[in-house]
């Protein structure tokens, strides 16, 4: 079992931001194109769909970490730096988590006038 995790088997690797509420996990299935960047990616477009009344994370501002913190880099395979169960988590990169309001709302609906 061990064997499938060495040679970058498929799986799921679980994407975890902590560092302010609201907190939030996203399973991602493991694929040996991935990127770190892709991550942080689909895991800001995922948090923001579900969060962004609360909080918005903005890709540019945050970036994935492993073991303890330390930064990977955006362009490294997913597959090559973690194995299937592992935990990456998103983290900002000026150690700020700005709360909604500072980031461009959307215009309301009602707005929608032709």
């Amino acid at each position: 079992r061990d064997e499938s995790r060495a040679m970058g088997k498929p799986g799921k690797i679980y994407v975890h931001f902590e560092a302010a509420d609201p907190n939030y996990t996203m399973p991602l299935e493991l694929s040996p194109e991935l990127t770190f960047d892709e991550v942080v990616d689909t895991f800001c477009q995922r948090y923001n769909s579900k969060h962004g009344a609360v909080r918005t994370l903005d890709a540019l501002a945050v970036h994935a970490t492993v073991s303890s913190s330390k930064p990977v880099s955006g362009d490294a395979a997913v597959a090559e730096t973690v194995s299937a169960g592992d935990d990456v988590l998103i983290v900002s990169k000026d150690g700020t988590y700005p709360e909604q309001g500072t980031a461009t709302p959307a215009p309301p609906p009602a707005s929608k006038a032709s």
